[in-house]
């Protein structure tokens, strides 16, 4: 890759992850609880509790695997070239909130079609996060 020049744009990883955890588990939550026929308040209330489940894992993951001592974080260029290296931070961190959000679900209960579960928990991390990445280069 190019070397870094003052007024480049960059991404930095563990904010991308983060921020595509807490989307990830606030959304996905909410829509899980809604397709196994919950009502709006426990769908509201799964939203906000995925948010800060999302958020408290996106920490996690994000300091164990993009930051480096005090003061040192991972950053990309934001180009086309560094797109992929993006779309894999996002996606690390939806996969992790998916998993999490399923297995509660799982072990609560309210997952009625496992299939379409899985289904919809994917689809919402993919597009969120080729959104977010996607609008990381803009």
């Amino acid at each position: 890759m190019d070397e870094l020049r003052p007024g480049d744009k960059i991404v930095e990883l563990g904010a991308m992850l983060r921020s595509v955890t807490t989307a990830t588990g606030a959304i996905s939550s909410a829509l899980l609880l809604l397709l196994s026929k919950q009502g709006a308040a426990i769908c509201i209330a799964g939203f906000f509790l995925g948010a800060i489940t999302g958020f408290v894992i996106g920490l996690l993951l994000s300091r164990v695997l993009y930051i480096y001592g005090e003061r040192n974080v991972t950053i990309v260029k934001a180009t086309p070239a560094g797109f992929p290296v993006i779309l894999l931070a996002a996606l690390k961190g939806a996969a992790c909130q998916t998993l999490l959000v399923l297995t509660i679900l799982g072990v609560a209960g309210k997952i009625t079609s496992w299939p379409l579960a899985v289904l919809v928990a994917v689809s919402v991390n993919l597009i969120i996060a080729l959104l977010v990445a996607r609008l990381s280069l803009s």
